[in-house]
């Protein structure tokens, strides 16, 4: 399934890595490293909103955890609140100019009003939660099942 892909547990011809050279040799590489990107801001804002056990569940599915091999140091922002949710509002700053904004470098093709809602959730409402990303990562899962995967099998 893609989600096995996506969670790196097949092997060749079936793996993650092979799964991305597919993507880029067909122009849609944008859609995964999307997708990798806001799995790894879902890890950095579950050391910020720890007590959120819903986040935690919710990765359970279809959104795989981080590999145990991947290390990201937060000492310094361990009890420094203002400078962690600095650190996420950049992380996902980041996310947003890279692969939302019309006429990013990696625009990711998402409805709308899809690409709308998340942009007043960050920028209106001040909301870092990793939640407000959901339905785009959904989409983009959706979109990478539909029109990828089957060719890529």
């Amino acid at each position: 399934t893609l989600g096995d892909v996506l969670n790196n547990e097949t092997s060749y011809p079936y793996s993650l890595d092979d799964f991305a050279t597919f993507l880029d040799q067909t122009y849609c590489l944008e859609n995964l490293e999307f997708w990798l990107a806001v799995k790894k801001y879902r890890f950095y804002a579950s050391n910020f909103f720890n007590s959120t056990t819903s986040l935690l569940m919710s990765d359970v599915g279809d959104v795989p955890e981080i590999p145990e091999d991947y290390y990201f140091d937060d000492a310094s922002l361990r009890g420094d609140t203002p400078a962690h949710l600095d650190f996420l509002k950049q992380k996902l700053s980041d996310l947003i100019t890279t692969y939302i904004l019309p006429n990013s470098p990696r625009e990711i093709n998402i409805p709308s009003i899809t690409r709308d809602d998340l942009l007043t959730n960050v920028f209106q409402y001040n909301n870092y939660h990793p939640s407000i990303l959901d339905p785009v990562r959904n989409q983009v899962f959706e979109l990478m099942q539909a029109s990828s995967f089957n060719q890529f099998l």
